[in-house]
């Protein structure tokens, strides 16, 4: 990590904290000196040195952490094989809309959730909605 500068690796640090990839939070604050920042993330991730990427692995396994790499000669990240502009995307505001008219939601049916591992069907997220004894929908529920 001492091979990436400050700036890029409070962009990393962004990243996990947005993505929720290290807990607890490493506070990313500029007036953290770069050791400080260093320690923290080699508490949460094996860095190595591969030729010109510097390799970042997480101690504890996880799904939803990709494969991250940095690569010293274009100095940019890559995540599962693919550049990213983590400088740009990690100060990236987030978007959201308002919308002033009625929106309706629809969500997979949740009456018949099988797990095919089991042998019962589960209509528990329904039942206050569903009438007695019946598995259909009262009419205000939707």
């Amino acid at each position: 990590m001492e091979h990436i500068s400050k700036p890029r690796i409070v962009d990393f640090l962004r990243t996990c904290d947005k993505h929720n990839w290290v807990y607890p939070r490493i506070r990313f604050a500029s007036v953290r000196s770069k050791p400080e920042l260093i320690r923290d993330i080699n508490e949460h991730f094996v860095v190595c040195l591969e030729e010109t990427f510097v390799c970042i692995t997480p101690r504890r396994h996880s799904r939803r952490i990709p494969a991250i790499q940095y690569d010293l000669e274009a100095r940019k990240y890559l995540l599962n094989g693919e550049y990213r502009e983590l400088q740009r995307e990690s100060r990236r505001k987030p978007s959201f809309v308002i919308l002033r008219h009625p929106v309706t939601i629809q969500f997979a049916d949740f009456h018949g959730c099988v797990n095919h591992s089991s042998t019962h069907i589960t209509s528990a997220p329904l039942s206050p909605f569903l009438k007695p004894n019946t598995g259909v929908l009262q009419a205000g529920a939707s």
